[in-house]
């Protein structure tokens, strides 16, 4: 992960955050496509020199503005139904009310 980070930082990719073993970076909307597969190459090549060998990168989601991690989760995902339960709460105003009271 560390080499990912810094052959990442090297090319130009914003990295927002590691997650255990995945990177959240973020890129201009035009140019994430781009960023997305030249991340997931350095992952690759990162995992080459690591382990010997090549270590499968996969794209478990993709987040474009204004979606959020939420709203491109599979229902089933961890967190998914928290995350559908306070956005209903929000588009119903009932958080709002809460808060005025």
């Amino acid at each position: 992960m560390r080499l990912a980070a810094i052959a990442a930082y090297e090319a130009g990719i914003r990295i927002a955050a590691p997650v255990h073993d995945a990177f959240w970076i973020m890129a201009p909307l035009s140019e994430l496509s781009d960023a997305i597969a030249a991340m997931k190459e350095i992952m690759i090549k990162a995992g080459r020199v690591v382990a010997g060998i090549d270590i499968p990168v996969d794209v478990a989601a993709e987040v474009r503005w204004p979606q959020c991690l939420g709203d491109v989760r599979k229902p089933k995902a961890k967190g998914q139904a928290m995350w559908t339960e306070i956005q209903a709460l929000l588009d119903s105003g009932a958080l709002q009310a809460m808060e005025a009271s």
